[in-house]
């Protein structure tokens, strides 16, 4: 009994692995420098928080976005002395990913809740 059982979480365990793990592409494509992926990250980035992606998004949509990016709010960024004379900062364009990628970003972000 106990063989059946520890095979059947080494399984269970051994097939969320890969779900689970962080895509090359993240480090590559340097998402981590405008988005945060942890709730414990207390640093503001220009990007919207993804570290409960898989509660805000639409899997299908996500991958179609992150093929083909688009700005969907125009974003303002502004500090100091701009603030009242309405001055901003033009944001960075979105990094655009292969198919391939953006089904293994998205496959990640959905795990994230």
């Amino acid at each position: 009994m106990r063989i059946i059982v520890s095979v059947l979480l080494f399984l269970s365990c051994g097939s969320a692995l890969p779900v689970w793990a962080e895509p090359d592409e993240i480090g590559e494509k340097k998402c981590k420098e405008c988005h945060r992926f942890s709730l414990h990250d207390k640093k503001l980035y220009k990007g919207p928080d993804l570290f409960f992606a898989g509660n805000k998004f639409y899997k299908n949509w996500l991958t179609k976005f992150l093929q083909s990016p688009m700005v969907i709010r125009e974003v303002n960024v502004f500090s100091g002395s701009n603030l009242l004379r309405e001055e901003s900062k033009a944001i960075d364009p979105h990094v655009a990913l292969k198919e391939e990628e953006s089904e293994r970003v998205a496959n990640f972000l959905m795990t994230l809740r």
